[in-house]
């Protein structure tokens, strides 16, 4: 059984959006481990689960919030990652879990000085584990994020990098597997996440990212590497 840890619905009454990113996480859980059970928990609310072993492996969600922010069930997540990095559970977080797995397991999260990653991007693929196949040089996935990874934490193997955002991807033994950018994200819902924010992006850098969700992305590579990190579960 894989755990969604839903750390996007973080309001009671949610916005059309969240619910809308909640269906769209789950489809592509779905999609990329058609013979797992799937458990989701509304952690932005905070709810969690009771204890690690509930799930087989865990996946943490994007979210509107910054991981240094002082919320509890931010915190209670945190450490909850702990728990799980601890006892070498399979765990993946995507654009915020991401940023939260590093800030708690001793690396840094930070608001970037660059601005805002949105759009299709691409990056360099440094290196590569034994569940990345197929192997490719360069990753291009939707993003949409303010805060970066800025330091990874003791024991992480970076595993891909661009100029914009230096640690865009990285693993931790076996057990964890992280990435900035959305695999899960469709370009109608980027669309809609950037039309409601034109304001606070900027206006060419909207234009810029609304004319790049054009572009092909390696979204199932991602799905095929997820899949094969998950396959085999840590005991």
């Amino acid at each position: 059984m894989i755990g969604i840890l839903n750390a996007y619905h973080v309001e009671l009454t949610p916005a059309e959006y969240q619910l809308e990113y909640g269906g769209i996480f789950v489809d592509f859980v779905k999609a990329t481990l058609p013979d797992e059970e799937i458990r989701v928990y509304k952690t932005g609310l905070g709810e969690l689960p009771t204890s690690i072993d509930e799930c087989d492996g865990w996946i943490i969600t994007g979210s509107a919030k910054s991981v240094f922010q002082e919320e509890e069930w931010i915190k209670n997540l945190g450490e909850f990652v702990r728990d799980l990095h601890k006892n070498k559970k399979k765990l993946v977080g995507l654009c915020f879990g991401h940023q939260l797995i590093a800030h708690f397991l001793g690396g840094e999260t930070q608001r970037s000085n660059k601005g805002w990653g949105v759009g299709v991007r691409q990056f360099e693929v440094t290196s590569h584990k034994p569940w990345m196949t197929p192997m490719i040089s360069e990753c291009a996935l939707i993003f949409s994020h303010q805060d970066q990874v800025i330091k990874l934490p003791s024991g992480a193997e970076l595993l891909g990098q661009d100029d914009f955002c230096p640690n865009q991807m990285y693993s931790i033994e076996n057990h964890i597997f992280c990435m900035q950018g959305h695999p899960e994200f469709t370009p109608s819902f980027a669309r809609g996440r950037l039309d409601a924010r034109v304001s606070l992006i900027g206006q060419p850098t909207y234009d810029k990212a609304v004319e790049s969700l054009t572009k092909p992305t390696d979204a199932k590579v991602v799905s095929q590497w997820l899949r094969q990190f998950f396959s085999i579960m840590t005991k």
